[in-house]
């Protein structure tokens, strides 16, 4: 067995020991990372334990990565609607955009959580087109659903905002 081998094996055992750790509760209040603006505290990473429901922070912190990786990679621009603002939108509010304009980006990411259950929102604001993602599957309804929410004032104006429309497209499973 090669030093780089024994080294990893001994680095993944002790990454086992502590999460079972932090899931059996017996590390808490501790800052574990900085994402970004997103912050995994010992609570947020119980959450990541068999049985439990993904949290937020944790997706966010996740997704933010990604872009980060896509952004060196592409001379594309992202942005990160966290969970919270595209939850939101996803529930007719645009508090969390009023800030962004999301022609200044070629895709917005957001991730929705609705009924407990996490799918993501995909939006193309220069092609107009937005993307629906649902492990489980599409509705119609949330087709609808999605265009609806695409509709909203998310662009900003000098008069104030007004109206992006976006075609709604959903991620076909096999």
């Amino acid at each position: 067995m090669s030093g780089d081998t024994a080294s990893s094996r001994t680095i993944f055992s002790n990454i086992v020991l502590l999460m079972a750790d932090i899931w059996s509760g017996k590390r808490q209040g501790v800052l574990w990372s900085k994402v970004g603006p997103y912050k995994l505290f010992a609570r947020d990473l119980q959450n990541l334990a068999p049985g439990r429901e993904l949290e937020s922070e944790v997706l966010n912190a996740f997704i933010h990565v990604i872009i980060q990786k896509l952004q060196q990679e592409s001379l594309k621009r992202f942005y990160l609607v966290d969970s919270f603002a595209m939850t939101a939108l996803w529930h007719g509010s645009c508090r969390g955009l009023k800030k962004v304009d999301p022609m200044a980006y070629n895709v917005l990411l957001g991730p929705v959580c609705d009924n407990r259950h996490w799918t993501l929102v995909v939006l193309y604001p220069k092609e107009r087109r937005a993307v629906y993602i649902d492990p489980l599957g599409e509705t119609p309804d949330h087709i609808i659903k999605c265009r609806d929410v695409t509709r909203l004032k998310i662009v900003r104006s000098r008069i104030g905002f007004r109206c992006l429309c976006l075609v709604c497209l959903c991620v076909f499973h096999t």
